[in-house]
């Protein structure tokens, strides 16, 4: 919801953001319902795409492409506009995302190898 305040989004894409969110969600939970293996190995996947998208803003930002947008999320976010603040909320975004996608990578394998989720502790990291 961040990313969605810094694209400062008509209420139109507001409303196709959502209803996209909503169709995942019921695609999600009947996959998961046919393939708990699938549906892991592709969250992990997504977790990638989200790494490479905050990489990239990250990378913006740095170069000062996104000045105007920084400032706004600043305000909103911090109320400041100390640009340090901005860069450990992408630090922890980012450091979530590694996680998420270890996690269901890890999850995919050990139901791809038969074994059930309760006997393998989750990765820790």
């Amino acid at each position: 919801m961040t990313f969605v305040e810094i694209a400062n989004l008509l209420w139109y894409e507001r409303a196709l953001v959502f209803a996209v969110q909503k169709v995942f969600f019921n695609a999600y939970f009947m996959a998961y319902l046919a393939s708990p293996k699938l549906v892991h190995c592709i969250v992990g996947y997504l977790q990638e795409e989200a790494l490479n998208s905050y990489t990239e803003f990250w990378n913006d930002l740095e170069k000062a492409m996104w000045k105007t947008c920084m400032h706004q999320l600043l305000l909103l976010i911090i109320g400041n506009c100390r640009r340090n603040r901005l860069s450990e909320m992408l630090s922890q975004s980012l450091e979530d995302e590694v996680h998420h996608r270890d996690l269901n990578h890890s999850t995919s394998d050990i139901q791809c190898q038969g074994h059930e989720l309760r006997e393998y502790p989750a990765p820790v990291g």
